[in-house]
């Protein structure tokens, strides 16, 4: 239908709480300022010579701060609401905490008369009669500016930018926030008050605090300056950095005193509150223009301030009382169908389409007091006029309104609490008188009723003949036609209606009374329809007769199916007037919110926190209730209302399968699914088929093999075929099974559909729906299910997957046919599909796949398969595909063309002697160019080219020589030494052997002398440099890289270090006739002076030992003994057994056994000694008792003297003669000396049987293993047992045992040949 609902407009102005201050000695005490805190919980007001602090909630006075000596006359709020500051006569400012506290004052030079914190700091500006001053808490001083004129007032703008100061002499001061003034303005008389109005961006409240403020130039550009003056005007000024602007001057009629910015509930503008000497406090919108009165008081309002984000206003007067006001504005707006007119910022109109959502604002300058919508007229009451708007009666969504010529003047004389707008006229109710006007504002007609009006609405009808519906305090409600002086009563009820609406068809009335009670009466017969309680309002559907919408408490609830009793029910068992629910369904409640004023469609129009709100009502509840009903006919009027998608497609289906043909098809029509229509029009001209066939002979059934392809719907050959139906289309009947098979196929239930085919005898229909989709592995599970339940015969299912397969071919699915072919066994013919689709992605993967798949006796397959991803450069594949088959020399093949040198030498070395040098020679060719010269090494020697293998070697060393890589040098000719091992040229191999000692040596040199900062122990260096030295000789060819100089300058420096002076001396010597880096000449200079005065003479501890002829060496080898070659002892000529990590000289001995003793034997001697290694005479238990020993290949350990042992082992007690054990070695020992005496060169100590059996303790004895079996082993005994030493089996090289366990462990190899095996590096 067509409505209009408006609220009354009341300005409600309530009393929060109010205090009046007591006369003090019979004298009034008047409020001179009073502020409110931002947050709304505290006020201050400034009376007498105190500050009075309240609780804005209760009212109660919190404190009575006495912080002043005179009368305050100023106080204000920091931004934050922390602190507050007041001033006085006393000219003296006071700053408080908000809990009363003071906390700092400081001083004027005459009373204050404002203050004002800045908002968005703590800025506070002081005014007084001869200057102001800005404070901060940074600030220990205030800095004060001189003014011509008595500072009255003063105001900042919204971001701190901008202060205005209102002077005495009508000045207006425009200032920065650094007190510099940026113009003024002048008015013909004193400023008393001024504000700010915020810009509408920011009417919502100041910047956040921290905002930038520097810039005059800010936010304050746009803020509007409100100046209250004493000419009793009111003047709007637009402010920037430059300039200003005058806006606007308005009459006051009073002279202002006090001026406040205020913010209604939140809204997007701002209002002024203005009070003086008029003693009230009166509303003025941002323009100026008087809006309404908020109070009236008995004397001039000195104060008012309001609450920024609220409604509250606080107000103090010259006789002492102190109110707080709460501002209230009922919501005035009405509606009509989807447009929605309402009053914002109480000055202007907008009309809000609610369907498309659009908007128009009609500013009417004036304070709007009611509203009236109906068609294209809008009519809006202001404080003197009746203003009529209309917009375009052809155009539904037009919202272009347009100021009528005529009007309603004086409209504050025609008594009004409703009023309505017909398409000619205006009604106005007041009372129980309702009277009608024309637009011109002629009087027409009047109705007087017998009640008070409590309840109008417009219900529409022709123009100039619209009804009125009119609900009365007496419980009658009439329907009032505007053409027609006789209202015409349709409900009489005991109670006051608060709520009434007429359904679309006038039939039905809703009611709400004022005990909540909603009652739905039939119009006719006077039955009660339908009856709830807890109602707040009730609307009819505009589109749905039989439908309504109520509001409850929390919730709405909506009722569908409200109709008549039927007039067939002749059983008399009701009577006239009587209640009988006859509502289809229960009501259905909405989680809604709100008051409903209309109902339209699915769309509810609520009133909801004084917003409007169109909210759509979901109908599947209702629809689906009338569909259980089987009335589809209902439930597509009811999904047309705004049902879902879900909701039409449950009612399409529904209607289909129940044979409603007709609105299946509308409905299929609303979604847009062409398929189901498809379905829908065979399904009529298959009944239509079947019509006609009913009445003419039918011809027997073709054999589908014959004519066109066989189809699955209801034509499709069947078994039992079903007699078409004979009923219209569109009344409810069967349809054939077929039918309902095909619409479980079109909603994708396809095995659901096979089943229906099944039943109805048309298992070759469900097997075509499969494979007509597709559905292989369907169609096999179902047939396999039928041939085991017996209900059809066995199909072939090798040819529903030759088929399957075919198709796919057809298709070019590659991939899934080859799978068909792998899973039928036809290899071949999968790899080739596969093949022939190389370009596609992923055939590798189904390659693969099929070569992992075929068995491994199929070798056509595989080799196939290998070729082809060899070709594609798939190389791990073909890898893959040979390695099945097992083809190696394809395999090597491709490894040799990809160049893939790592898997071809493991191949290679898998297969030992299948493959020669073609393979490795190319394999070491490639490893040069990785610059992987070892591994080109050993290829090399693989494809038995020693040559050059030793090339490379060779290569390697120089470069590491020259590049000064002098542990590598050392590495590569041990390599070297190591690869002449076989004896085809030992001199080249013992001067390799002799680099690499020299340069493992002086690579620490080396580093000692260019690395700016080195961690090498002075023991070490003097070690080195004598090792290197005594290895040179006097030898006048030196190994290239080695310099003899830097040795020398690093063995006068150690020797300096550690005390062998005559050592240095004879170095500092040899040194001097050497040619030294100019960095070294100044010290070597200064250190041979140094020497002089030392004494010649070099420390005894440094003095190095023979452990062979017990000897002291001289620290350098004079090589003046025959036996004196190298770093030997230069008494008899042993080689001095060195640690290759700090280089000391080890307690080692060779030895050698006799010739006719055989390494092993003579290892196995030492091993099965029977003395253990313990130091006592052999055959003598130790102190325990105890004596170990050896019989056979068993360890035996016996308690007492081994005289049995003895026994068992032969007559070794008199071999020896009674002489103990550890004499053995030191007699051969000196047996060997005696003979070297008369001997050209070193001879080492020759052992015989009974000293590596009795003589020798394994713990002490180290052996160095031959590197071939042409040599014999090295031995080595350990004269001092307590030095632990190790050997490394690789190298033959010793160290300390510490030291070697340490490297190993750091490194994982042997810190001289760099390999991790290192064999047993302990002794014997």
């Amino acid at each position: 239908p067509e409505y209009t609902h408006l609220s009354v407009t009341v300005m409600n102005t309530s009393v929060l709480w109010s205090d009046q201050v007591p006369d003090r000695d019979g004298v009034r005490n008047p409020i001179n300022d009073v502020a409110i805190s931002p947050d709304g919980t505290r006020v201050i007001v400034a009376v007498g010579n105190r500050v009075l602090l309240y609780n804005a909630e209760t009212g109660d006075l919190l404190e009575s701060l006495r912080g002043h000596k005179d009368t305050v006359y100023c106080v204000d709020f920091s931004f934050d609401g922390s602190k507050f500051a007041s001033g006085g006569a006393d000219k003296i400012v006071v700053i408080w905490k908000i809990t009363g506290q003071g906390m700092l004052k400081y001083n004027h030079t005459a009373s204050i008369q404002s203050v004002k914190y800045n908002p968005v700091t703590m800025q506070l500006a002081s005014c007084s009669e001869v200057d102001f001053g800005m404070w901060t808490p940074e600030q220990k001083q205030v800095v004060k500016e001189k003014v011509h004129s008595k500072i009255l007032c003063a105001a900042w703008s919204s971001d701190g930018s901008i202060l205005a100061l209102g002077m005495m002499n009508g000045w207006v001061s425009i200032r920065n926030a650094q007190s510099d003034e940026l113009h003024h303005i002048e008015r013909r008389a004193p400023v008393w008050c001024l504000e700010f109005v915020p810009s509408m961006g920011n009417a919502s409240g100041s910047q956040k605090p921290g905002a930038g403020n520097s810039s005059p130039s800010g936010g304050g550009d746009n803020d509007l300056l409100v100046v209250g003056c004493w000419d009793k005007t009111l003047s709007l000024y637009r402010i920037n950095s430059t300039a200003h602007r005058i806006q606007g001057e308005r009459p006051l009629r009073f002279y202002p005193c006090a001026l406040s910015i205020a913010n209604l509930g939140g809204n997007r503008t701002n209002y002024m509150v203005i009070g003086g000497s008029n003693k009230k406090v009166n509303l003025y919108s941002r323009d100026g223009l008087r809006l309404s009165e908020l109070c009236s008081r008995d004397s001039w309002i000195w104060g008012c301030a309001s609450h920024g984000d609220s409604d509250k206003v606080v107000v103090g007067c010259d006789s002492g009382g102190i109110s707080l006001l709460q501002m209230k504005f009922d919501v005035v707006h009405t509606l009509y169908k989807d447009r929605y007119a309402f009053r914002e910022n109480l000055t202007e109109v907008v009309v809000h389409h609610l369907i498309s959502d659009r908007k128009v604002r009609i500013k009417c300058r004036d304070y709007v007091q009611r509203l009236s919508l109906y068609k294209n007229k809008l009519a809006v009451q202001l404080s003197d006029k009746v203003c009529i708007y209309e917009s375009n009666p052809e155009e539904t969504l037009d919202m272009h309104f347009r100021l009528r010529r005529e009007r309603i003047q004086q409209s504050a004389n025609i008594p009004c609490e409703h009023m309505l707008v017909t398409s000619q006229s205006i009604l106005f109710c007041s009372s129980n008188v309702i009277q009608l006007y024309s637009f011109d504002g002629q009087l027409q007609r009047s109705w007087m009723l017998e009640s008070s009006i409590c309840y109008v609405k417009m219900n529409g009808g022709p123009d100039g003949r619209e009804a009125v519906l009119v609900s009365l305090y007496n419980g009658v409600t009439y329907k009032v036609f505007v053409d027609n002086p006789f209202p015409l009563e349709l409900w009489r009820s005991s109670n006051p209606v608060r709520c009434a609406d007429l359904s679309l068809n006038r039939d039905k009335l809703a009611v709400v009374d004022s005990e909540k009670k909603l009652l739905v009466i039939d119009l006719k017969t006077r039955d009660t329809l339908f009856q709830a309680d807890g109602a707040v309002s009730v609307c009819f559907n505009a589109e749905v007769d039989e439908m309504l919408c109520y509001s409850g408490e929390s919730s709405m609830f909506v009722v569908s199916g409200i109709s008549a009793r039927s007039d067939e029910a002749t059983d008399g068992t009701q009577a006239a007037g009587t209640y009988k629910n006859q509502s289809s369904q229960e009501p259905q409640e909405q989680h809604l919110s709100g008051i409903a004023i209309g109902f339209s469609g699915q769309k509810i129009y609520c009133l909801y926190n004084n917003n409007m709100l169109g909210m759509d009502v979901p109908q599947g509840g209702n629809m689906m209730k009338l569909i259980e009903k089987d009335d589809y006919k209902a439930a597509y009027h009811v999904a047309c209302l705004g049902a879902t998608e879900g909701d039409w497609k449950v009612l399409a289906l529904r209607s289909l399968r129940a044979n409603h043909l007709d609105i299946a098809k509308a409905a299929f029509a609303r979604l847009k699914d062409s398929k189901f229509l498809h379905l829908i029009e065979e399904i009529e001209r298959d009944v239509g088929d079947g019509a006609k066939a009913s009445k003419e002979p039918q011809a027997p059934a073709k054999d589908s093999s014959a004519g066109s392809a066989p189809r699955r719907g209801r034509h499709a050959v069947a078994s039992n075929p079903t007699p078409a139906p004979t009923t219209s289309i569109t009344t409810k009947s069967f349809l054939d099974p077929s039918w309902h098979a095909e619409i479980l196929a079109y909603q994708g239930h396809h095995h659901e559909a096979a089943k229906v085919y099944a039943r109805a005898g048309r298992v070759d229909a469900a097997i075509r729906l499969f494979t007509d989709l597709r559905m292989w592995n369907d169609a096999k599970m179902f047939a396999q299910s039928l041939s085991s339940s017996d209900k059809a015969a066995a199909f072939d299912h090798s040819a529903l997957v030759q088929q399957q397969a075919k198709w796919l071919e057809e298709i070019n699915d590659w991939k899934g046919a080859a799978e068909i072919y792998s899973s039928m066994g036809s290899y071949m013919q999968a790899a080739k599909i596969i093949s022939e689709a190389a370009p596609e992605t992923g055939w590798q993967t189904a390659l693969i796949d099929v070569v992992r798949a075929a068995p491994a006796d199929q070798t056509d397959v595989l080799s196939f398969c290998g070729e082809v991803l060899s070709q594609a450069n798939e190389d791990a594949m073909a890898r893959e595909a040979y390695t099945k088959l097992g083809d190696i020399s394809k395999l090597m093949s491709l490894f040799v063309k990809r160049q893939m040198w790592v898997e071809a030498a493991k191949l290679a070395d898998d297969h030992e002697g299948k493959f020669d040098s073609s393979v490795f020679l190319p394999y070491a060719d490639w490893l040069i160019m990785q610059d992987r010269c070892e591994d080109a090494m050993q290829a090399y020697k693989k494809a038995g080219r020693q040559d050059l293998s030793r090339k490379i070697l060779e290569e390697l060393t120089f470069n590491s020589v020259v590049e000064s890589r002098f542990k590598d040098s050392s590495y590569f000719y041990w390599l070297l030494a190591k690869e002449l091992s076989d004896g085809t040229d030992t001199r080249y191999q013992l001067e390799c052997e002799h680099n690499a000692d020299l340069y493992f040596a002086y690579a620490n040199i080396n580093s000692y002398v260019t690395d700016p900062f080195t961690s090498h122990p002075p023991e070490l260096l003097f070690q080195v440099s004598r090792f290197i030295i005594n290895s040179l000789g006097s030898s006048e060819t030196i190994p290239y890289g080695i310099s003899k100089a830097a040795t020398l300058y690093t063995l006068a420096r150690q020797s300096m270090l550690l005390g062998a002076f005559k050592l240095a001396r004879h170095t500092y010597d040899r040194l001097s006739k050497l040619q030294i880096p100019p960095r070294w000449q100044e010290e070597v200079e200064r250190d041979m002076l140094i020497v002089q005065a030392k004494p010649v003479r070099d420390e005894p501890e440094h003095l190095p030992v023979c452990y062979r002829c017990s000897s002291t060496n001289p620290l350098l080898n004079p090589f003046t003994n025959k036996f004196a070659k190298g770093d030997v002892c230069t008494n008899c000529g042993h080689p001095f057994v060195r640690s290759f990590i700090n280089f000391d000289i080890l307690p080692l001995v060779e030895f050698v056994p006799e010739p006719s003793i055989s390494d092993e034997e003579a290892i196995e001697l030492i091993r099965t000694n029977p003395a253990s290694g313990r130091n006592r005479p052999v055959g003598s238990p130790d102190k325990s008792g105890w004596n170990e020993g050896k019989m056979g290949d068993a360890d035996m350990m016996q308690f007492g003297s081994l005289d049995s042992t003895e026994d068992m082992m032969g007559s070794s007690t008199e071999l020896r003669g009674g002489i103990p054990s550890e004499e053995l070695f030191p007699m051969c020992l000196n047996r060997t000396l005696e003979t070297q005496m008369n001997a050209m060169s070193y001879v080492p100590v020759t052992v015989d049987t009974a000293t590596l059996l009795h003589g020798m303790k394994r713990s002490e004895v180290f052996v160095c293993r031959p590197s071939s079996q042409n040599k014999r082993a090295t031995f080595y005994k350990n004269m001092l047992p307590e030095i632990e030493i190790a050997i490394s089996q690789s190298c033959h090289r010793f160290f300390h045992l510490e030291d070697f366990e340490f490297a190993y462990l750091s490194n994982k190899a042997c810190p001289f040949s760099r390999l991790k095996d290192v064999g047993e590096y302990g002794s014997l």
